[in-house]
Order: structure tokens, then sequence, then C-alpha cells
């Protein structure tokens, strides 16, 4: 086609016209490619090296300071003041640059009220303002569990010693709070289920590998393999004895969970129920768990692990607020944090920051905001019915250890994550909204710790149709 309206030399011309377009589309594409690999080795290696000194050397760690964002109320930020380590963001790189070249030096690390961080060099080693940084951390005592014979638990039978205190603390929720704040319907698994289900005929190969695995955890350093193999074991290889699905079904249905039929024998639903179930047990040897007990001189054997099945609430916002300001220690003074979207992007650190805000007693300006969201996404719940299976060990959410984000809690179906959209939400242009939301949540955070006899609380929760649910609350380690 081409000879017929240029010259003959076009076609020739035009072959070499693609190849050179060609050549050079390939040049730009691997350069980016390499640059693209380099960025993300780079981002791999800030992670490992960030993993390494937080859960192979906490013992010997005082600080950990990054140019990421850092949810104050994150899970990783809680264990983090829980256990004495300063983790914090620094947004200047100057600064940041500063402090770099102090390697080698002592440094002195201040924090003041607002949670800013001064670095000054020193002559001799710098005493930790916190008694617990530096030091080794002492042993924990974890309540032993009492004997369960159900395979699950209706919440007005969640009592100490059979379930943990997710579970437990929700079932004192229940009736203490104002109609205008929730609590959404669960069921449990007690203590001593997954023990049970392992000692069960039908699982018998799958108990020898775990006995076996758990012999070679009794003399291994650092990370050894067999964590690993452990999880992938527990989540995979068991099955549910006879009659464990028809009452745990049974007990779903009549909480208000699911619908009749919904977990029945053989079904997709009941599938990926039960696979939730095993995750929650297999994150017991979690790398971060397992490292937090032996640092903590807990025993495997004498952790034991529940599990609670709780409806999920579509959230339009989802919070986490502490009743005493975690930075300060002022009781009384509401600390929170909102993001668009469930709370796995506050409490899991997605890249990006929260909403924060504060609010003490007497503050005349109302509530104050400390920060803007910025978190890229947000994850969404888009099934009909959605269900999340979450860890509730006896090691976890006690009032001097709060083991925030050690195991594992799954939804099933699993969230999505959406681009957030802030440019028509009222949170951020209708200061007026902003101000309901917020001092509701003051308040919510008041009711709540009232509820627990005046006990500083880590609650979190979602607000959806008008209306706040409480999904947790912990005793708050201050």
């Amino acid at each position: 086609m081409f000879s017929t309206v240029y010259p003959q030399w076009c076609p020739v011309f035009m072959y070499m016209y693609v190849y050179i377009y060609t050549y050079i589309c390939m040049y730009i594409y691997i350069h980016l490619y390499y640059v693209y690999t380099y960025v993300c080795i780079y981002i791999c290696i800030f992670l490992y090296y960030l993993y390494y000194f937080w859960h192979r050397l906490q013992e010997n760690v005082t600080a950990v300071l990054t140019s990421s964002p850092t949810d104050v109320l994150s899970h990783v930020a809680i264990r983090a003041r829980s256990q004495g380590v300063l983790l914090a963001t620094c947004f200047d790189d100057a600064a940041l640059s500063s402090i770099k070249q102090l390697q080698g030096k002592n440094v002195r690390l201040d924090v003041d009220a607002t949670g800013a961080v001064t670095a000054t060099e020193t002559a001799a080693p710098a005493a930790a303002a916190d008694p617990k940084q530096g030091a080794k951390l002492p042993p924990l005592k974890i309540p032993k569990p009492k004997k369960a014979s159900a395979w699950a638990l209706r919440e007005s039978e969640f009592g100490a010693g059979l379930v943990g205190g997710k579970s437990g603390n929700l079932a004192t929720l229940r009736g203490k709070l104002p109609d205008s704040i929730a609590v959404p319907a669960s069921v449990a698994l007690p203590f001593g289920t997954f023990e049970r289900v392992l000692k069960d005929g039908v699982n018998k190969e799958a108990a020898a590998a775990v006995a076996e695995l758990q012999n070679q955890l009794a003399t291994a350093k650092g990370v050894p393999p067999a964590l690993a193999e452990l999880r992938q074991t527990v989540a995979t290889q068991l099955q549910p004895p006879d009659g464990f699905q028809e009452e745990v079904a049974s007990q779903a249905e009549q909480g208000g969970l699911i619908t009749p039929g919904d977990w029945s024998q053989g079904s997709d639903k009941w599938a990926h129920a039960w696979s939730a179930i095993c995750q929650v047990w297999a994150s017991k040897w979690n790398d971060r768990a397992w490292l937090s007990r032996k640092a903590r001189g807990v025993a495997d054997a004498d952790l034991f692990m529940a599990c609670l099945l709780q409806q999920v609430v579509p959230a339009q916002y989802a919070f986490v607020v502490h009743t005493a300001n975690p930075i300060s220690k002022q009781k009384g003074e509401t600390f929170g944090e909102v993001v668009m979207g469930m709370g796995e992007a506050l409490v899991g650190n997605y890249p990006g920051r929260a909403l924060s805000f504060s609010s003490a007693p007497g503050q005349k300006a109302g509530v104050q905001l400390i920060s803007l969201p910025s978190k890229r996404l947000g994850l969404y719940t888009t099934a009909a019915t959605t269900i999340i299976a979450r860890s509730d060990s006896n090691g976890e959410d006690l009032e001097a250890f709060a083991g925030a984000g050690l195991y594992d809690s799954i939804p099933f179906p699993a969230l999505e994550e959406q681009p957030i959209d802030y440019a028509t939400d009222g949170l951020l242009w209708d200061s007026a909204f902003q101000q309901q939301i917020l001092q509701g949540l003051v308040d919510l955070g008041k009711s709540v710790e009232d509820a627990f006899d005046g006990v500083p609380q880590d609650i979190e929760g979602v607000y959806s149709d008008g209306k706040f649910t409480v999904v947790q609350s912990r005793p708050q380690v201050l």
C-alpha cells in the first residue's frame, strides 16, 4: 500500500523506522524496568532491616527512626511503646541525614509532650528515660485457660478462662453502651478447640507432623524454617472432626452471623470459614509472635488460641481511639486516628497517614485536628455478608501486655483494595460533619472507658450509616 503513494524506497525506510522505534522503546522499557527493580530492592532491603531489628534484636534496640509515615495507633507502634522502643518518623530529609551522620556515636533522643523528637550527640551512653528501654524484657505471666466441652460458644457463654480478651470484652460491652453505639454479633471457638481438633483421629498425620516440627523449635535459633512449615501444616492439613461443622454453623446461625444453610457441609462458604479458622490457629507460629513469646519466656504449650467469629460491618470510616494520650500518657486526654474504609489499613500501617485528632478535658476549641489523611488505598467489603475470624489468645489484650497484631485475623471473603476519593469526602471538607464525627469518637471513648470502670481503653471500631460500632476494646498499656 505504501509503494502506491510514496516512492519505492519508502517500504525500506518504514522497516528501518519500525526497527529503530522498536529499539528505542525496548531501551526505555529495559531501563525503566531496572529502575523499578532497584527501587523494589531498596524497599525490600529497608523492610528486611526494619523486620530484622524489630523482631530478632528487639532486646537490644531502643529506637527505630524511619522516613516512612507510621500511624501512631497502628499495631506495630502500639507494640513498640509497650516494649519501651521509640518508633518515630522523620519527614525532614535534612534532619534525618544529620542523624545518620551520628553513626557510631552516642546519641540521646528526647520526646516532648507533643511527640516531637530531638536527637543530640552525647559524650557517654545516654541513659534511657524509660526504664524498659534497652533492658531485657521481664517474663510474661499469662492466665491458664479453662477446659471447654463445646466446639463453639454464644456470646452469653463467653466466660473468663474460656475465651480471650477480645471476646470477653465485647460481651462486657453488650448492654452497657448508649443505643447510638453498636456491638457486632459474634460467636467464639474457646480455648483448647485447636488442641482437641489436632488430637482427633482424622488429623493423626497432621498431629505427628506438628509434634515433630515443635520439637525442632525447642533448640532453634533465629527464625527457624520449622515455623513456616508449622503454619503451612496447620493452615492447610487439618480436617474438622465429626460434629464440628454442625455445631459451629448452628451457633453462628443462632448468633445472627449467618443465615440458615450458609455453612452447610461441603459448601464453599463453609470451606472459607474453616480455612480462616485454621489460619488463625496457624498464626500461633507467626515469626513475630514466636519471637515475642521467646523474649518474654512464654512456652508454646502455654499459649492457647481461641477464635472469635464476628460480623464485619461495612465501614465508611474506621477508627482507633485511645482514652489516654499514648504519647504523653495523660489520662482523660483522648487521642484517635481515622481512615476511610476498614480498619485493617490503619492497624496494619498501610502507606500514608491517617486522620488524627486529640481532645483534652476543658479544651475550649473543641476536638483538635492534628493531621489529615493521605492513604492512597482503602479496604472495603463488597460481599453481602462478610465474617472475620479473629485471633483471641490468652497471651494478648492483657493489662500489662497489649500484644497488638501479634496473631492474625482473617476476613472472608477477603477485603478489596480501592482508591480513596478525598475530593468529595465530608470528613475533610465539611467542618460541621468533621467535628460531629470526632466529638462522637471522644464521647464513644468515654462511654467504653466507663464500661470498664475507668480503665483507659484501646478501642477499634467503624462508622457507617450514621452509627458507630465498637469491634474491639482492650486495656490500654501506658
